[in-house]
């Protein structure tokens, strides 16, 4: 009987910490007031997110301080890919603490990507300056 109520006990308390860790519904959430960028990654789609590199390249070289830092996840993280309901690869979410700011799925061209971000950020890219910026480099 007394190992019974053991057992019980532990059943609870393991209920009691499944429940706390569904408290935070951002598995990737660091805690601090963070926007990231989370690209979802699988290994037949290498080819169509060449373009969404490419895209997060320039965008962060032309704004450094603007676009937030890109954080790749593999499709065998599959707690993150249920989690974020993930069933395109690529996906990118723009993520804000525990909200979903931005989803782009599927293939795409970098300028699309590009100006998806443009109006998600409110940037204005110059490409003309961004390329000069390029050729002294």
């Amino acid at each position: 009987m007394k190992h019974l109520v053991i057992i019980f006990s532990l059943f609870v308390l393991a209920g009691c910490f499944s429940a706390l860790g569904s408290l935070n519904p951002n598995p990737l959430a660091s805690g601090e007031d963070e926007v990231m960028t989370v690209l979802f990654s699988h290994p037949q789609s290498l080819s169509d997110e060449n373009d969404y590199y490419d895209a997060l390249l320039e965008l962060q070289h032309a704004y450094p301080n603007q676009v937030p830092p890109v954080q790749v996840i593999d499709s065998n993280e599959r707690h993150l890919v249920r989690h974020f309901d993930i069933d395109v690869f690529p996906t990118m979410l723009i993520i804000h603490e525990e909200d979903i700011f931005l989803k782009i799925q599927g293939k795409k061209s970098k300028e699309e990507i590009i100006h998806i971000f443009e109006q998600a950020f409110n940037l204005e890219l110059d490409s003309t300056s961004f390329f000069l910026q390029l050729s002294n480099v």
